[in-house]
């Protein structure tokens, strides 16, 4: 089963493509996995929702992605115990891509790195990996200190490591550097200039490391709601450096303490992809985390 539906990826993207991830991580509602028993009311209703969209828009093929609750060595069965709950209930589709947070700094990547994706990849999903600085004991990090190479040993290392797991594309991931860019969560946030640096300096590292293109979809991830002064188009990196654009939306639906009911895709998540779409960049699109809407983190 190693790869099943890994595979290949980066070949079938079509002209747009949704992928809409369940964040376990971010749902106060779960219960222990069985498979007879993975969801509560908010994720339930949520894979329901993005089931019929997928069953509804045949020119915008939908892949359904999960974040499972902690770090994908530990917690990768998560991925299998979903696919079991939807063929119980006579559904199709499967969970093709497991999402995870990394950081360049993370202590033994030879270690983390490997397990992490291989755990992914075992399950038979494609690691979506959100490459992030600044959230590992050495403190906040800039994009800034990316840019001017002041972390460039911590990202060769990854890279190599990364290029040994790929086995030259035998296996394949997506990496999104820096993700939520656009945004003031993140200390390397609201630097348009550097991002685009820093962006394109780890992408050279790793092609200096020896990954191949056959074993990366470089995604630019910027978060879909932003302050004007800070929106996405600010920090494109450029159109020969993304293979795909993938944006951050958070939907509560039913979670605890969320007064805002369910928000459709007409309603709330349009407007990023149209601005990416009418700029004419040609990237793919994916909307990890659902229907975008106007609130962030910071509620």
């Amino acid at each position: 089963m190693q790869g099943k539906r890994g595979t290949g990826h980066r070949k079938v993207f079509k002209a747009f493509q949704v992928i809409a991830f369940v964040m376990l991580i971010a749902i106060p509602t779960m219960t222990a996995f069985s498979s007879e028993t993975v969801l509560k009311t908010s994720s339930k209703e949520f894979l329901a929702k993005v089931l019929v969209l997928d069953r509804t828009v045949e020119k915008h093929p939908l892949d359904l992605g999960v974040y499972t609750s902690g770090p994908l060595q530990t917690t990768a069965q998560e991925l299998g115990q979903i696919d079991a709950w939807m063929e119980s209930q006579g559904l199709a589709s499967r969970v093709q891509i497991a999402g995870t947070f990394m950081d360049i700094e993370f202590p033994n990547p030879a270690y983390n790195v490997i397990r992490d994706l291989d755990a992914a990849w075992d399950q038979g999903t494609a690691p979506f990996v959100n490459l992030a600085i600044g959230t590992t004991d050495v403190g906040p990090r800039s994009a800034a200190q990316v840019a001017n190479g002041e972390i460039d040993a911590a990202i060769r290392t990854w890279a190599a490591v990364f290029s040994q797991w790929s086995q030259g594309g035998a296996k394949r991931a997506y990496i999104a550097p820096l993700q939520e860019m656009n945004a003031d969560w993140v200390s390397y946030g609201l630097d348009p200039e550097n991002y685009i640096a820093a962006y394109t300096r780890i992408q050279r590292i790793f092609n200096e490391e020896g990954v191949t293109a056959e074993a990366v979809t470089w995604v630019f991830a910027p978060n879909g709601w932003s302050m004007p002064e800070h929106a996405f188009e600010n920090y494109y990196p450029a159109e020969a450096r993304v293979d795909m654009i993938a944006f951050s939306g958070f939907n509560f639906g039913a979670c605890a303490d969320n007064i805002d009911p369910w928000q459709e895709y007409a309603e709330c998540g349009s407007d990023p992809a149209l601005r990416a779409s009418h700029a004419g960049h040609g990237a793919r699109e994916a909307h990890p985390g659902g229907a975008d809407r106007e609130c962030d983190r910071r509620r």
